[in-house]
């Protein structure tokens, strides 16, 4: 599958995207949408309709429709089926309506018994620095997901990279036992 037809399957019509803003006080942060018009091959532009931003007017709370720039926009990340997060780890929260780029500073642990049924779970919160904001908020696991760069690379080189990064790592597991 060339890039072309892989644009075309990632952002065709009805497909859930991300886009990301440039403008002051929104960089470093992620919106879902919905594709309503392909890419333009004159602007390459692709019009979304937004999950939860709204549009600026007064009258009606209807989701913000807007023209974006190819550039700023990506496959919907996929979310992760168990969340566990170590301190320094480079996240993405969920906040102010989008997804904000953050490191985490903290983890707290929450251990929970229920005396009546003789279990305990636990929990885990943690503290997110956003270096954009400079402000620190504490979140649930489940409002945080990996931060995730999206690369425009063919299948080709990920694979070259995989092979190199796990080269890396289990070269980097030996040097500790020699």
């Amino acid at each position: 599958m060339g890039k072309e037809e892989e644009e075309e399957e990632w952002f065709k019509r009805g497909a859930e995207v991300e886009v990301s803003f440039n403008e002051q006080g929104f960089r470093g942060s992620w919106y879902t949408g919905t594709v309503l018009r392909t890419v333009s091959k004159k602007n390459n532009k692709i019009f979304i309709e937004f999950h939860t931003l709204k549009a600026d007017d007064k009258k009606a709370f209807k989701p913000l429709r807007q023209f974006v720039d190819l550039v700023d926009v990506r496959p919907l990340a996929p979310r992760e089926l168990t969340r566990s997060f170590n301190l320094s780890d480079l996240v993405d929260a969920f906040h102010n309506d989008g997804w904000w780029e953050g490191t985490v500073t903290d983890v707290i642990h929450h251990h929970h018994h229920n005396s009546n049924y003789s279990t305990s779970s636990s929990s885990s919160t943690y503290s997110v620095f956003f270096r954009s904001s400079r402000e620190q908020i504490e979140f649930h696991e489940s409002d945080l997901r990996l931060h995730r760069i999206f690369a425009d690379i063919t299948h080709s080189v990920l694979l070259v990279l995989v092979r190199v990064i796990l080269q890396t790592k289990e070269e980097l597991s030996w040097e500790k036992f020699l």
